[in-house]
């Protein structure tokens, strides 16, 4: 399973996203790898606070050049690895970085409740979509609502926003200082000792979890019948 965070405006909470995924599937026990794209390296950073007990990913810094190693080695998850997640950029440019797109299983696009991000969201969706469509890149989509307050008229906004699109909008993750905390001491809503402290935000994740958990079988449905893959919206998992 291989999952992109992805929005090319600053301050969606990309990283937000990837650590909180991070950390649920460590939690499934899970050999997991983390991407980061960023040259800020927040996912990275996070990733090594972490501590042994709770699970850590293997940690690839897709902005640091190795001397020595070819970009396509040096992003290469270890033997063995289950699910990869990758952290983007802000100003990601879709056409220059297919290669890294075109590998994923799902792309996730976390959408701030503001004009600003829905305008800037619009246009970033549109140019992905038909650059996957050009490159026939048949990978699924879906939209999260990030950092909300609910009951307010941005957050209403940005609903009526994200159901008009013709992609799936699997869920919101509210404004919660719970993130900041956790990212700061390498921890996620997922482990294990804190799931009582996280039960408000862990439930705001159970139908993002629910959709990534059907694409998963998915999967292992193509992989034990490969007959099942024609006609499929899903990429087998690259080589």
């Amino acid at each position: 399973m291989r999952i992109l965070v992805m929005n090319s405006k600053g301050g969606a909470g990309k990283t937000t996203l990837t650590t909180t995924l991070i950390s649920y599937y460590l939690s499934r026990g899970m050999k997991t790898a983390l991407i980061d794209m960023d040259p800020q390296g927040s996912s990275a950073f996070w990733a090594e606070k972490r501590q042994e007990s709770l699970g850590k990913p293997q940690v690839i810094e897709a902005s640091k050049t190795k001397t020595g190693m070819t970009n396509v080695f040096q992003r290469k998850p270890e033997a063995g690895t289950q699910v990869v997640v990758t952290d983007t950029p802000a100003g990601v440019k879709i056409l220059e970085n297919m290669a890294e797109i075109r590998k994923n299983d799902v792309i996730l696009i976390p959408v701030l409740p503001s004009s600003f991000d829905i305008k800037a969201v619009t246009l970033f969706i549109g140019s992905l979509l038909i650059n996957l469509r050009r490159q026939r890149v048949n990978c699924r989509i879906a939209v999260i609502a990030n950092r909300c307050r609910l009951n307010t008229k941005a957050y209403g906004r940005l609903m009526l926003f994200l159901n008009s699109l013709d992609i799936p909008f699997i869920g919101t993750v509210r404004d919660s200082q719970t993130y900041v905390h956790a990212s700061e001491n390498g921890i996620g809503i997922f482990d294990k000792p804190n799931l009582l402290r996280y039960r408000k935000e862990l439930e705001q994740w159970y139908p993002i979890i629910r959709w990534l958990r059907e694409i998963e079988r998915q999967k292992d449905r193509m992989t034990s019948h490969p007959s099942e893959q024609r006609g499929s919206k899903v990429i087998p998992e690259p080589g």
